[in-house]
């Protein structure tokens, strides 16, 4: 399965953590996907706002200085911009509806928690369709 692939080639992760950024980077670059990186989620925004045309998908750490991931979601919800590109939430801890009501945001598709393990995040993103299934 595949979604926009053919259109669009780049995902955006969003983390403070220099090394989930990498690992994430060293995964999408083996699946043949374009990375973007920002280290908080003002820096993410902002590359959002410069990217849109070619992002398929933002995964955002919740827990970052600046603007945490579900005020940047929030933020672009407000806007109603960026509804066309899926949003995944990255966190430490399993999240509580108290933090934000992720219902509301176009095209969320979930958490994955941390630490984050390589097989069961490529499972993840072959079932929300940005690596195609073997």
């Amino acid at each position: 399965m595949e979604i926009f692939v053919s259109e669009r080639k780049s995902v955006i992760i969003i983390d403070d953590s220099e090394s989930v950024r990498s690992i994430l980077t060293l995964w999408f670059s083996e699946k043949k996907v374009d990375v973007i990186s920002a280290k908080d989620g003002a820096e993410g925004y902002k590359k959002i706002k410069e990217k849109h045309a070619e992002l398929v998908l933002i995964i955002s750490d919740y827990n970052m200085p600046n603007m945490n991931g579900g005020e940047l979601f929030q933020k672009l919800e407000e806007e109603q911009f960026g509804n066309d590109i899926l949003k995944i939430l990255l966190t430490t801890e399993t999240p509580g509806s108290h933090l934000l009501d992720f219902k509301n945001i176009t095209n969320f598709k979930g958490w994955i928690l941390k630490p984050l393990n390589e097989s069961k995040f490529t499972k993840i993103m072959e079932k929300v369709g940005i690596f195609k299934t073997t």
